[in-house]
């Protein structure tokens, strides 16, 4: 099974090119509506503040276990992974639930919320008036959370197997975390596989480019499982 960990975030009952794929290659896909998603009020969006690397992940956490245990799913059965947040969120999940997932495939992910917070990534968000306050809002300024909630600085804790790859056009989750991600991963003595994509931005789901690695992943999931 893949736990897709929805961007957006919102999910919809609508075609997905990547989910179908994976479909018809035998793998079922799980998407779960975490506190944050959209479509449900207001109340249910601002519940996701603060909590990026918490109660979300629990949310998504809670529902992974629960079609595990109704279906006589494992750990072994079990893959996570995602794109932009929930890239992040697969790789959260990689230390903060590794005993239920058997692996984890983030795309474009953002994977140091600190230098998200404080605007030194390079995303093109920055440059938007109100990012200050947006961050307060999501990520908030407690530095031992925004530690706990980061997967760079969590490294030594990663125990499932990791991809994760990035696009080298993309300007919203730039190179510089994986690039980043990937020295801890390194200097921690950790397994990995890790690549990016010349002509990709931060498109999921469309173009040539992305569907080549359709292929990719379908292979690092079924091999892993």
């Amino acid at each position: 099974m893949f736990m897709e960990d929805r961007y957006g975030p919102r999910d919809y009952d609508s075609y997905d090119p990547f989910e179908q794929y994976l479909a018809s290659q035998g793998i079922a896909v799980l998407k779960v509506n975490y506190r944050g998603s959209g479509g449900y009020g207001k109340n249910f969006m601002e519940k996701a503040y603060k909590e990026w690397g918490g109660m979300i992940m629990d949310d998504i956490a809670d529902a992974t276990k629960q079609i595990q245990d109704e279906y006589g799913l494992s750990r072994n059965d079990t893959c996570a992974g995602g794109a932009s947040f929930g890239g992040y969120a697969a790789l959260a999940m990689s230390y903060k639930y590794n005993d239920i997932y058997e692996c984890v495939l983030g795309m474009m992910g953002v994977f140091d919320l600190k230098m998200l917070r404080d605007g030194t990534d390079g995303s093109i968000y920055t440059y938007q008036d109100d990012y200050d306050e947006l961050m307060e809002d999501y990520l908030g300024n407690d530095e031992e959370k925004l530690i706990d909630f980061s997967p760079v600085f969590n490294a030594s804790k990663i125990d499932t197997r990791v991809m994760m790859w990035t696009g080298l056009q993309d300007n919203i989750t730039p190179i510089v975390h994986l690039k980043n991600m990937k020295n801890t991963l390194d200097e921690q003595g950790k397994k990995y596989h890790a690549f990016t994509m010349t002509r990709l931005g931060h498109e999921y789901g469309e173009g040539e480019d992305m569907r080549a690695m359709f292929p990719v992943m379908k292979d690092y999931i079924l091999n892993e499982l």
